[in-house]
């Protein structure tokens, strides 16, 4: 077994700058706990079995990605999302109370930008080189099918999703929806823009710093980004020129202000530790690592899609497909590691409602 485990995996997979997937698994932070996620994750790697006696390389070596079944899923995606266009389109002469129209235009926006946050997890998929087994295919398609809905280049996104993986739980994490807690503040950023230009910013200052340290020049043209702005404002202006006010109305809301809001509840309920201070700021004092495992159906598998619902294996090991989670989840449940695994199980309602309990706690506190 020991020797068994020293082996080095035959399938390392590295970025475009050198630096292997593996790496980017966080380094336990400064005094953390010897049963914080990271720390014990690295204890136990290298020795993990389960029943039957495996090790995890080898069960990790076997894991290969199912492709075919990524892009069924982005491609039904798609489909729903033109159902969702189509059926705006068709409505809008057949409504004729404004209350109707107001609901119809709300209840679209929800879809569309459900889906956009659907999207965004797939386009996730594709920083970890997953949806492709060709590194350049992979991140032509998640630019040109993803990344221009979502107005980022994949190339660029890499290094700032990297450094969440690598600063979890830290004050320089990228990825830092969690430090709030779900209160006013958060619901009113999300929904207004505010906290997307907060990321952006965030996000604008993490590249330039990689450019800088990579020597890159500055004149490196992000033309997905330009791209896909020029994409929304054809939608939004077009179906205002066409008359399909309703449409208009639907994608500019769920675009803009939806699926951000989703963006930033669902990393808050993956990330947010049970224990946090709402009144502490986490800019300044380390949250921790802290990630859960989310059961259910339909809506743990599309809130939390591409894996998302299992996101603690992502951030044990981020170059397992999503689309093997659950062989992997059935490993670890019966390895050294089940009971710890297990107590990270909740269900999206649960968090929220546990996150609701923090946040009015902290309100009462601070009163």
């Amino acid at each position: 077994m020991d020797s068994a485990a020293k082996v080095e995996p035959p399938d390392r997979v590295f970025d475009r700058d050198g630096a292997s997937v593996d790496d980017i698994i966080p380094e336990p932070m400064p005094g953390a706990p010897a049963d914080s996620e990271t720390e014990i994750f690295r204890r136990w790697r290298n020795d993990l079995t389960d029943a039957s006696g495996r090790c995890y390389q080898d069960v990790r070596n076997a894991l290969r990605p199912r492709y075919a079944w990524v892009w069924t899923q982005i491609a039904l995606a798609y489909l729903l999302a033109a159902c969702i266009v189509v059926a705006m389109v068709v409505l809008q002469p057949a409504l004729t109370a404004w209350w109707q129209y107001l609901l119809a235009v709300w209840l679209a926006a929800v879809g569309i930008g459900y889906l956009v946050a659907y999207f965004a997890l797939w386009f996730h998929e594709a920083t970890h080189y997953l949806l492709h087994p060709s590194r350049v295919w992979n991140d032509r398609l998640a630019n040109w099918l993803l990344g221009i809905l979502l107005i980022h280049d994949v190339r660029t996104y890499r290094k700032v999703h990297f450094a969440h993986h690598k600063h979890l739980g830290e004050c320089e994490d990228t990825e830092r929806n969690y430090f709030d807690s779900l209160g006013v503040r958060i619901i009113v950023e999300s929904l207004t823009g505010i906290k997307v230009m907060r990321t952006l910013l965030i996000r604008a200052g993490v590249i330039a710093a990689g450019k800088q340290a990579l020597q890159e020049p500055e004149s490196y043209s992000n033309w997905v980004s330009t791209v896909g702005k020029v994409l929304h404002f054809v939608i939004i202006l077009g179906s205002v020129y066409l008359g399909e006010y309703m449409l208009a109305a639907a994608w500019a809301f769920g675009v803009l202000s939806i699926f951000p809001f989703f963006a930033a509840v669902r990393q808050l309920l993956e990330h947010r530790r049970p224990d946090a201070d709402p009144l502490c700021d986490y800019t300044l004092v380390p949250h921790g690592a802290y990630t859960r495992v989310f059961e259910g159906g339909l809506f743990a598998n599309t809130f939390g899609g591409a894996g998302f619902n299992r996101h603690l294996i992502h951030h044990w090991d981020p170059g397992i497909s999503c689309t093997r989670f659950t062989e992997m989840e059935r490993f670890l449940e019966q390895s050294q590691l089940g009971e710890f695994y297990r107590a990270r199980k909740t269900t999206y309602r649960r968090a929220l409602q546990l996150q609701l309990r923090q946040s009015a706690a902290g309100k009462a506190a601070g009163a």
